[in-house]
C-alpha cells in the first residue's frame, strides 16, 4: 500500500496553478512558461502538501487509430516530482491513479513517450516498436519514436501496427 494519495483534478480547478508551475518549470525547463499551451489535458493527477505540489501527470484520453482500427487511449504526460521527493515511489503512485481512472473509463492501453524509458518498466510498461504518426507545428510527422511505450491495461494484446495518434503527442 503506498503512502501517496494523488488527487484528481481537471486543470482549470486545480487549486495553485503558480505552484504547479513552479514544479513544471523545475522538471522542464525548455518548456517554462505555461507548459500546457494549447493542449490540456483531461485530468492531472497531483501530490500536495498544504500550497506545495511535488507530484504531477498529466492524463490525456487520445481517439487514435491503431492499425488502421479506430481505438481510444490514454496518453501520460508531464510525469514529475520535486527533487526532494524524488525516489519515494511517487511516480509510481501517480501512474497507478492514472492506470486506475483508465481502467474505470474502459481504456485498454496508456501510452507515454519517455526520455529515460527505463524508469517505467516497473509501472508495467513495455517499449514499442510501432511507427507513430502525429501533429507536431500543424505538421504531419511518422517515425518509430524510441522512447514510445506502452501498458496493457486490460486482457487486449498491443498490436505493432501504426499508431496514429490524430494530433499533437501531448
Amino acid at each position: 500500500m503506498s503512502a501517496w494519495a494523488p488527487k484528481q483534478h481537471a486543470l482549470a480547478d486545480v487549486p495553485d496553478r503558480t505552484a504547479l508551475q513552479r514544479l513544471l518549470d523545475d522538471a522542464f525547463p525548455d518548456m517554462a512558461g505555461d507548459y500546457y499551451g494549447s493542449v490540456i489535458p483531461d485530468t492531472v493527477f497531483l501530490e500536495t502538501r498544504g500550497k506545495d505540489v511535488f507530484g504531477h501527470l498529466a492524463l490525456f484520453k487520445r481517439d487514435v487509430l491503431l492499425d488502421g482500427q479506430p481505438d481510444r487511449i490514454g496518453l501520460l504526460g508531464g510525469i514529475a516530482v520535486a527533487t526532494g521527493w524524488q525516489g519515494m515511489g511517487l511516480a509510481k503512485a501517480l501512474i497507478a491513479a492514472a492506470h486506475d481512472q483508465l481502467r474505470h473509463d474502459g481504456v485498454a492501453f496508456s501510452i507515454l513517450f519517455a526520455f529515460d524509458p527505463d524508469r517505467y518498466l516497473s509501472s508495467g510498461y513495455r517499449p514499442i516498436l510501432n511507427e507513430t504518426r502525429f501533429l507536431e507545428a500543424g505538421l504531419p510527422r511518422q517515425f518509430v519514436y524510441r522512447g514510445g511505450m506502452v501498458a496493457v491495461l486490460g486482457d487486449r494484446p498491443w498490436t505493432c501496427g501504426l499508431l496514429d495518434l490524430q494530433g499533437p503527442v501531448v
